[in-house]
């Protein structure tokens, strides 16, 4: 609602696609930046007793940036992290003495090799 008026846009074709593209044109952008959430949120606050701001500030995000993830880049988990990840161990909780699954890899006489 705040973006919609801060770009003088009736409220019935608010969320119609050529809406969504008008939104990202450079010019409207730069009304998005110069809106102060912060006190649309304080009066928010006090009408309804509801913080909102970080909401604002998120809507305000995927107006400006569209539909981009923001989640870090895929990295594939290595031995240790995998390892982590299927069983709940780390090199720092492993002690002597404990049970845990392991795949055989092979039996020799000076010992068994596991995975």
């Amino acid at each position: 609602v705040v973006v919609i008026s801060a770009m003088d846009i009736d409220e019935e074709s608010a969320y119609s696609n050529e809406t969504l593209i008008q939104l990202r044109l450079a010019e409207n952008l730069n009304k998005l930046e110069i809106l102060n959430l912060d006190i649309f949120a304080e009066r928010i606050r006090k009408r309804r007793k509801t913080r909102i701001v970080h909401k604002l500030y998120l809507i305000k995000q995927e107006v400006r940036e569209g539909f981009k993830d923001a989640r870090p880049k895929f990295k594939e988990p290595d031995d240790a992290e995998l390892y982590h990840l299927l069983c709940g161990q780390t090199r720092a909780s492993l002690r002597e003495g404990m049970l845990v699954n392991v795949e055989i890899k092979s039996i020799t006489a000076s010992g068994i090799r596991c995975r």
